[in-house]
């Protein structure tokens, strides 16, 4: 395959990349963010469990500042934990505490 040549008021190549396969480039790409993120946020709560089991009086305010994270990411988070039978708030949100699952 030859490269392209353009010239109107500037000039231009146009060259083709032969070992591109639109298939196995997307699927690549998606399948390597998708795991790359998927890695990340079990990671992330992985440290939200370690932390809660060092303290479990931590705040919702105090855990995001603690692992440096949003609020929200926190709570999407909390919720995941929670839904996955990992993580329960006994008591109430003022002077309750966190009990997570034995492993």
């Amino acid at each position: 395959m030859k490269p392209n040549f353009h010239s109107d008021t500037s000039f231009r190549v146009v060259i083709m990349n032969v070992n591109y396969h639109p298939n196995k480039a997307d699927n690549g790409v998606v399948n390597g963010v998708v795991n790359g993120a998927e890695s990340e946020v079990v990671y992330r709560r992985e440290k939200v469990l370690i932390a809660l089991k060092a303290n479990n009086k931590l705040t919702k305010v105090q855990l995001a500042k603690l692992l440096s994270i949003p609020k929200t990411t926190l709570d999407r988070d909390l919720a995941a934990l929670k839904n996955d039978h990992k993580l329960t708030r006994i008591g109430s949100d003022k002077s309750g505490h966190w009990k997570v699952a034995d492993s």
